[in-house]
């Protein structure tokens, strides 16, 4: 009699089936994850690419002419490719040494060109800057020289900290009566300040006055004149 061993073999469990489908799931979520971002990567690569050929256009076109833009050339939508902006941005920088020479031969112009997605998902990826420096540039007519140097003045912190005070942008004279404040001046200069603010105040309207007083003058004037050009008339007609 032969003995019917099938019976000893057992299959998987419901519960073993619903594990290995979760670990399936698990790793099939990681590998479309990951194909996402491989995709999102080359795509990236590619705006890129076109985004920088569009810089490197710009920058040419600049390189060519070796003048300088006018306000109206200085950003707008590629002409070749439309899904890119550009922006031409120039500034004059020192070279050599910490400050501008006279003749500004120690400052070069750095041109920087940034390009961008104008996709909304991919403006930041795409987004490219090129530089080059510049030696010499053509001004614009008017002017003696291109890209004049811009000199950094710094707000003093008083303002800024009256301007917060305030809430609100401070008035001239709210100006100087924190500027009086921060000299830290004696009681004496403080008078004579407000004297000589006085005396020019009084000045101011008394030039004010003379110059209303020639007005109506004047005007007595042109009266008087137009009278006698009527009588003149009136005289005429009489005879």
């Amino acid at each position: 009699m032969v003995k019917d061993n099938t019976t000893n073999y057992r299959g998987f469990t419901l519960i073993e089936c619903a594990a290995g489908l979760v670990v399936l799931a698990i790793l099939l979520v990681g590998v479309l994850a990951a194909y996402r971002k491989t995709v999102e990567g080359v795509a990236a690569n590619v705006l890129r690419e076109r985004a920088m050929a569009v810089a490197e256009r710009q920058m040419e076109n600049l390189m060519g002419t070796l003048q300088e833009p006018d306000s109206e050339n200085t950003s707008g939508e590629d002409e070749y490719d439309p899904l890119f902006t550009w922006e031409l941005k120039l500034v004059r920088e020192v070279v050599e040494g910490d400050t501008p020479s006279q003749d500004m031969k120690n400052t070069a112009i750095k041109a920087t060109v940034v390009v961008e997605c104008q996709a909304e998902e991919m403006r930041e990826a795409a987004k490219v800057e090129l530089v080059r420096y510049f030696a010499y540039l053509k001004p614009l007519p008017g002017n003696t020289m291109a890209v004049p140097f811009q000199y950094e003045t710094e707000e003093p912190q008083w303002i800024t900290e009256l301007r917060e005070k305030l809430g609100r942008e401070p008035t001239p004279e709210e100006i100087f009566e924190e500027m009086l404040n921060e000299l830290n001046l004696s009681d004496e200069e403080m008078k004579e300040i407000r004297s000589m603010e006085e005396e020019e105040g009084q000045e101011e309207n008394l030039e004010e006055g003379e110059g209303e007083e020639e007005m109506n003058f004047k005007e007595e004037e042109d009266e008087e004149e137009e009278e006698d050009d009527l009588d003149a008339k009136v005289r005429e007609l009489m005879r």
